[in-house]
């Protein structure tokens, strides 16, 4: 599902100096920029949306985990900076106007949905994750409230191939 809860996984930490959107603890994000690495296509998918200047930075922590008996230090991304590029100069510590955090998150969603599709493409006995193999349904609640009108058909098109490209397949 795609809907306000799934908004809510972000939030900002504001300082006088540094804007950070901090991704709360969730096994959604873990698997889709850790496990599936596709922290380059969500950048790829929100430039398209919003401005190729615009750029995600995922950054990068370790953390110690107990492993069935043994630790092991495992990467999480847990935050998201953003700089803006302005011919030759550079902005960090971008501050995203809510559109834009809205049009972040949903190019997170949507990156999710690309890559399940493609799991599911593989027959059951050749899919390497067996996690979505029961899905029958993806909802999808407003993700559109604060694009423009070229990018709301942009975004309609993506979701209508992306759907063409599962029917035979779920």
């Amino acid at each position: 599902y795609y809907n306000a809860l799934t908004e809510d996984l972000f939030y900002w930490k504001n300082s006088d100096v540094d804007h950070k959107l901090i991704i709360q603890p969730n096994t959604f994000t873990d698997w889709i920029i850790r496990d599936r690495g596709q922290d380059q296509n969500i950048v790829n998918n929100f430039q398209r949306y919003t401005d190729d200047k615009l750029n995600p930075f995922f950054n990068e922590q370790k953390k110690l985990v107990n492993d069935g008996g043994r630790s092991r230090n495992i990467t999480y991304y847990p935050e998201v900076s953003f700089s803006f590029l302005r011919g030759t100069e550079r902005y960090d510590n971008v501050k995203l106007s809510k559109a834009e955090e809205r049009c972040f998150i949903w190019s997170i969603f949507y990156s999710l949905l690309v890559e399940v599709v493609e799991i599911l493409k593989d027959s059951k006995e050749n899919r390497e994750d067996d996690f979505f193999n029961d899905l029958e349904y993806v909802f999808i609640d407003d993700p559109v409230t604060s694009l423009d009108d070229n990018h709301l058909i942009e975004l309609a098109v993506d979701i209508a191939n992306l759907v063409k490209s599962s029917e035979s397949d779920l």
